[in-house]
């Protein structure tokens, strides 16, 4: 049986989604680490951490997290991603290379390896780059949308 159960695990992607933090930090344990595939982005330790490089993210850019792939065992959870960004500024700060304006629509394919401890908690995450793309200016429900159709059956 799974330390975290995966009906527990999409609560916490629907948390993240709604931008619901206090809830979506209840699943970490409070020495908690988490690698991004982004080498400007140092390894965050702790909650706090993780809070202030989101922070920073969403006041730039819209972020919305499809669940493509999730499988539960024991003490990890696998998770495949397919993530939208759109930007509601013009940064000059490169986003993978690319400078972005306001309304750009920036997509990663990630899949993240979740280690979860005795008590439930999200001990470590480790994030790693599939694909990524900057897909330009578009609305992002229907590229959403196309995303669902092609996730594991009981994600759509």
């Amino acid at each position: 049986m799974p330390r975290l159960s995966r009906q527990d695990f999409l609560s916490y992607i629907r948390s993240f989604n709604t931008r619901s933090y206090e809830h979506q930090h209840t699943f970490y344990a409070p020495d908690i680490t988490m690698t991004l595939p982004d080498p400007a982005v140092p390894i965050l330790r702790g909650p706090e951490a993780i809070s202030k490089h989101y922070a920073q993210v969403h006041r730039v850019a819209e972020e919305t997290v499809v669940s493509m792939v999730v499988v539960t065992e024991y003490d990890h959870v696998f998770f495949e991603m397919e993530v939208y960004f759109k930007y509601v500024v013009d940064t000059d700060k490169d986003v993978h290379g690319t400078t972005v304006q306001e309304g750009d629509v920036f997509k990663v394919t990630v899949w993240a390896l979740y280690v979860i401890d005795e008590a439930g908690k999200m001990r470590s995450i480790r994030c790693n780059l599939w694909e990524e793309k900057m897909l330009g200016q578009f609305e992002m429900g229907p590229l959403i949308e196309e995303s669902r159709s092609r996730a594991q059956v009981d994600l759509r």
